[in-house]
């Protein structure tokens, strides 16, 4: 298991966040990406789910994968998706077409949100960095 991996929400580099730190150590950047689908707030991070909407994209980051065994342990574990984890799981690790930052299409891992999501709020930017980004500003100027 190899190939690529799409992250689009706290384990963006942009979000420094541990789990991005031990994700580098067994992937790659390549390039900025997205993905045709909707982004929702579900607490304190994103759930993404697909559409076949064009207009509806959801920006990402894309990394080449070295070490998928090791990798995709430790995020299965932290995406709550593992074998260790409760059911039903909340994110399900799928192979998805993503697009480059170029418009090629390309394959690649993603964990997509699996849960109902009436509840949750829609980024209708569809980019978590840029939503959390405009709130943090909110919090320190308001």
């Amino acid at each position: 298991m190899t190939g690529h991996l799409f992250v689009y929400g706290t384990l963006l580099s942009g979000l420094h966040h541990p789990m991005h730190d031990l994700m580098v150590q067994h992937a790659r950047f390549v390039a900025p990406g997205y993905i045709n689908g909707r982004l929702y707030e579900i607490d304190n991070y994103p759930g993404l789910v697909l559409s076949n909407n064009p207009r509806m994209i959801v920006r990402g980051e894309i990394y080449a994968v070295a070490d998928a065994a090791r990798l995709f342990e430790y995020l299965d574990q932290y995406e709550g998706c593992s074998t260790h984890s409760a059911r039903p799981y909340e994110y399900q690790r799928d192979m998805v077409t993503i697009h480059d930052s170029h418009g090629d299409t390309l394959l690649a891992w993603c964990y997509l949100y699996k849960r109902c999501i009436k509840q949750a709020k829609l980024i209708p930017v569809g980019d978590y960095l840029a939503f959390r980004n405009k709130g943090l500003r909110r919090i320190v100027n308001g």
